[in-house]
């Protein structure tokens, strides 16, 4: 759906599907008419639309066109990318991409509005599972298939701003998500549990880094200070960090950030998705779930409402 407008970008799915998986059908339900459609030569695996744009994602390629005249502008060679991965900027006079390319573990990010150069990051050693860019297009959240660690990337040096870890054992990461206002991101797994982490050490880097930018006078070493203003939301360290530097074993978890509030379910599998007012919405196959975390502190989030969405 193009934002709040009556404009949908349909693709056939399941067992009896009304429109063939090849073709991309633009719907204006105002009308109640098919307008436009795109065919291509082999199934579809994703489907964004922005403002002045739509970006059709295939296993090996991404085409993107003009909207309204269905004008094709560029087309991207990607890794196998079975899951439709792509990342696309919200705010609609900006338009910043981020798509798994033909290496494992790479992630290029694209700024079509931008003349910056458009950085290749290696940013998993296995295979991206999951990517994400916050609102303003600034940033992006990666995840692997091994799904314990997400990273955050600038998007327009590819710099690795820090790391979020989510947990010891694998998972399949079903989502990530950034607030409106990129303070705090989530991701959803199959183990059960919304993990959110505060933004704040990196939000806090990028604008004293802007800052000392424009003074000539760059600081790498922001993100290193551990001081923290302390009105702002701390992520947790784990305490295998303590027992690593006691015993001088491995520092795979010396500066792990944990994460700073949780959300647990029954359901396996799910996504989730910011509200408002610090509410965090999850999406199963049967239930939506709405909770509630405190901005300061964190800990484990209260729940306010469960929606059935099929009445039995």
């Amino acid at each position: 759906m193009l934002n709040k407008t009556n404009i949908l970008a349909l693709v056939g799915g399941g067992k009896n599907p009304f429109y063939s998986n090849n073709k991309v059908i633009i719907w204006d339900d105002h009308q109640g008419k098919v307008i436009s459609e795109l065919r291509f030569n082999s199934t579809i695996k994703n489907v964004k639309l922005k403002k002045n744009h739509i970006i059709v994602v295939l296993e090996t390629q991404i085409y993107v066109f003009k909207l309204k005249t269905l004008e094709k502008i560029d087309v991207l060679e990607t890794y196998e990318n079975l899951k439709g991965l792509i990342a696309v900027s919200n705010k609609p006079d900006v338009f910043v991409i981020a798509y798994p390319i033909r290496s494992k573990g790479y992630v290029k990010i694209k700024m079509y509005d931008s003349p910056v150069n458009n950085p290749i990051i290696n940013a998993h050693n296995s295979n991206l599972a999951c990517l994400e860019i916050n609102y303003n297009g600034t940033i992006l959240a990666t995840a692997s298939e091994k799904g314990t660690i997400i990273r955050i990337i600038e998007s327009c040096s590819g710099n690795i701003l820090g790391e979020f870890r989510r947990g010891t054992e694998n998972a399949e990461i079903f989502s990530i998500c950034f607030d409106m206002n990129s303070k705090f991101l989530a991701c959803s797994s199959d183990k059960g549990t919304i993990h959110i982490f505060s933004l704040s050490k990196i939000n806090k880097y990028l604008q004293e880094n802007k800052i000392n930018k424009k003074n000539n006078n760059i600081n790498n070493n922001i993100l290193n200070n551990n001081q923290k203003d302390d009105d702002e939301p701390r992520n947790q360290k784990s305490i295998f960090g303590k027992i690593a530097r006691i015993f001088k074993l491995s520092n795979e978890y010396l500066d792990s950030e944990w994460s700073f509030a949780q959300y647990r379910i029954n359901d396996e599998q799910c996504i989730c998705n910011f509200g408002v007012e610090n509410n965090i919405f999850v999406l199963t196959n049967g239930k939506l779930y709405q909770a509630n975390f405190d901005p300061k502190i964190g800990g484990d989030c209260f729940n306010i409402k469960e929606y059935e969405l099929f009445k039995k």
